[in-house]
């Protein structure tokens, strides 16, 4: 059966008080969990980093040195862990490369100012929007450069990639969702979810499920 993407609209409603709260340094950004249940959780201030918490921990059992500005996780299948974040100095951008196990970055491949979310697909190639560039960069599973761009909607900031590697990136600007299928170079459609492109209420967060149906009067199910 088809697989189908949640576009998140507008405020976050309400929930529940959490059970436990973690403890963890600096500012958390993104945070990315792995098969095995550990927690991967970006820094996002000046030192950087990456707060590892293992299954059933309250507490960080190390950290992972990055570069400055930690944001957007992203796991591979294979363990390869992959970070955006932005050196204070240079200002420059890129896509941290960490091996599974690792305590650092082993590479870094220049991407876009102004990328911070990033997803990995079911074959570890990574997708990276660009959202002054309105352009989604796509690094190859191992890739060391980004292998192709591809032109997308208006202010993309989010993708959720489906089990089929099917790519769904929530464009902010443009109200739109545009959706770029596995190996391609260019989108195959555009989903239209906000009926006043440039609104505060425009597709933010996105997420890709399998058959469920969402029932919250702040997401909008595509696909």
């Amino acid at each position: 059966m088809a697989a189908t993407a949640f576009a998140y609209l507008g405020a976050v409603p309400a929930m529940a008080a959490p059970s436990e709260v973690l403890d963890v340094s600096g500012v958390p950004v993104g945070v990315v969990v792995g098969s095995d249940g550990t927690a991967y959780v970006g820094n996002y201030g000046a030192a950087g980093g990456i707060s590892v918490i293992p299954p059933g921990d309250a507490k960080p059992s190390r950290t992972i040195t990055t570069g400055g500005y930690t944001s957007g996780l992203a796991l591979a299948p294979d363990g390869t862990l992959y970070v955006a974040e932005r050196d204070s100095a240079s200002n420059q951008y890129d896509v941290g490369v960490i091996p599974a196990g690792a305590s650092g970055v082993a590479r870094r491949i220049p991407v876009s100012p102004g990328s911070h979310l990033i997803a990995a697909g079911p074959d570890g190639t990574i997708y990276v929007p660009n959202h002054s560039e309105h352009t989604v960069s796509v690094i190859a599973p191992n890739g060391s450069t980004v292998g192709r761009t591809v032109p997308v909607g208006a202010g993309p900031v989010e993708v959720a990639v489906t089990k089929d590697g099917t790519a769904f990136v929530a464009n902010q600007i443009a109200g739109t969702v545009s959706v770029i299928p596995s190996g391609a170079s260019a989108v195959s459609r555009t989903i239209q979810v906000s009926s006043t492109p440039g609104d505060t209420e425009n597709p933010h967060g996105i997420a890709a499920g399998p058959t469920e149906q969402f029932t919250s009067p702040t997401s909008v199910p595509i696909g």
